[in-house]
């Protein structure tokens, strides 16, 4: 069985960069609008590879996250970390999202990283997913972010994808479809003993 370990995102909602563990019990607590359901929207756009269409295969996010109880949260939204009901009112004018799922089997230890990255702007009305990656290895906070003037920032995509190029060691890693990405994801996830009876 494969178990969630840790939830990476880097701008996201209210988070600039933030590592979460998660165990096998785990409780997320905070004051109203401190990020809780946000987390919980984070995994769940990975799980369904940034797809937004409206159709039973989309994201359809927690209605909790809005405090004004009427629920107008996208994934754009959440890249800029809008809060409150005015659009202005926002942590960032441009983010370079990354969201970054690990997980370990609880048999062999074996890591996966699963994860999207997303680049929205407040001129552009829609989010762009950049990339959807599944790396068999744990990929870290720092993998996600480079030094610039003495501050940390997202890595630029390219600088990302060629770094999951480089330790993919021949396996597919990248998928531009969400629906490609989520199959892949789902069959990486499986049991290895399921996997074993299938091919009898």
């Amino acid at each position: 069985m494969k178990k969630l370990i840790r939830i990476r995102v880097v701008q996201f909602f209210l988070y600039e960069m933030r590592d979460v563990e998660v165990g096998m019990n785990c409780g997320i607590f905070g004051a109203n609008g401190s990020g809780k359901s946000s987390l919980l929207d984070a995994v769940q756009i990975v799980m369904l590879g940034a797809n937004e269409s409206r159709g039973s295969a989309g994201v359809a996010f927690n209605a909790q996250a809005d405090e004004s109880n009427h629920n107008s949260r996208n994934i754009r939204s959440y890249c800029l970390g809008q809060y409150g009901d005015s659009p202005d009112a926002r942590v960032r004018d441009n983010a370079n999202t990354y969201i970054t799922l690990v997980w370990e089997d609880t048999t062999t230890q074996e890591i996966v990283s699963t994860g999207v990255s997303i680049y929205v702007s407040a001129d552009r009305e829609k989010s762009d997913v950049q990339g959807r990656y599944i790396l068999p290895a744990d990929i870290a906070l720092s993998d996600h972010l480079e030094l610039v003037d003495g501050e940390y920032r997202p890595r630029p995509w390219a600088s990302f994808r060629q770094m999951l190029s480089q330790r993919a060691y021949g396996e597919e890693v990248l998928f531009h479809d969400s629906e490609r990405f989520v199959n892949a994801m789902l069959f990486r996830l499986r049991s290895p003993n399921k996997m074993n009876l299938e091919g009898c």
